[in-house]
């Protein structure tokens, strides 16, 4: 499954809240029955990179995604969700 991702407020940030939406689509993920979980960010976000490791995610590698008409970097992550 792919996760379009997670995005907190800036005021937000460190109080929990992304990690609780994580683990929710995580938790519904598995429940589906999927397998692994993959997201993409821009490779300059480091906050998010950060965030997807602390999670459990590994990096796949990287490669280019058009947002907005533009072409940017951007790292794939994935998590494995098998018990």
């Amino acid at each position: 499954m792919e996760l379009a991702g997670i995005i907190v407020q800036q005021d937000a940030i460190g109080k929990g809240i992304g990690t609780a939406l994580l683990k929710s689509a995580i938790i519904s993920a598995k429940e589906l029955g999927f397998l692994s979980m993959r997201v993409k960010t821009e490779t300059n976000n480091q906050n998010a990179i950060s965030f997807y490791r602390e999670n459990g995610f590994r990096e796949l590698g990287m490669g280019d995604q058009e947002v907005d008409g533009k072409t940017v970097k951007v790292v794939n992550l994935t998590l494995s969700l098998k018990k």
